[in-house]
């Protein structure tokens, strides 16, 4: 009995302590958190997309709601490309507390996952990255955000296989009423 009481107390105890690290938050992770929250809302822009030396055009939608106390976003992204289909995204970020980085993860309709890692350098400038494999080779996608004021962004993405820019998506982001 006393050994059940002391494996619990410690249970107890660790679980206590983990949660009270996690509810920690030094200011640079705060500052990221902030900058991400400012998303919140409901965005569209006209769109370029540049794949096989050909421009498409197309419009994105991306909407933002805030997670459980605001401690992150929840993205559903949309677009319809003419000749290449609909791509649709549900992701999910948050700012990692040890490593003061977001850590973004995206679902699409094409059952791929994975996840980007960003950094605000500044309240207008965002960057993450995306590092994989694909057919065996590496894979990867930058993405920026440029906050140009609390209404418009100025997006890019550009996806790369083996060293090789494969796609690249550009686009103004107005935030729409209602």
């Amino acid at each position: 009995m006393k050994t059940c009481i002391k494996k619990l107390s410690a249970i107890a105890f660790l679980m206590f302590t983990g949660h009270s690290y996690a509810q920690t938050n030094n200011s640079n992770n705060t500052e990221q958190l902030k900058y991400l929250l400012a998303l919140h809302g409901n965005w569209e822009s006209p769109v370029t997309i540049t794949m096989g030396g050909k421009q498409l055009k197309a419009t994105y939608y991306a909407d933002f709601s805030k997670t459980a106390d605001d401690n992150g976003i929840i993205l559903k992204e949309r677009v319809d490309i003419p000749g290449v289909g609909k791509s649709i995204a549900t992701d999910l970020a948050g700012v990692d507390p040890y490593d003061g980085k977001v850590h973004w993860y995206t679902v699409d309709n094409m059952g791929t996952t994975h996840e980007h890692i960003g950094y605000w350098s500044d309240p207008q400038h965002f960057s993450m990255t995306h590092n994989g494999i694909r057919d065996g080779k590496p894979y990867m996608e930058v993405i920026t955000i440029e906050v140009k004021n609390k209404d418009e962004l100025a997006v890019k993405q550009i996806n790369t296989t083996d060293g090789q820019v494969e796609a690249i998506i550009e686009g103004n982001f107005h935030r729409r009423k209602g």
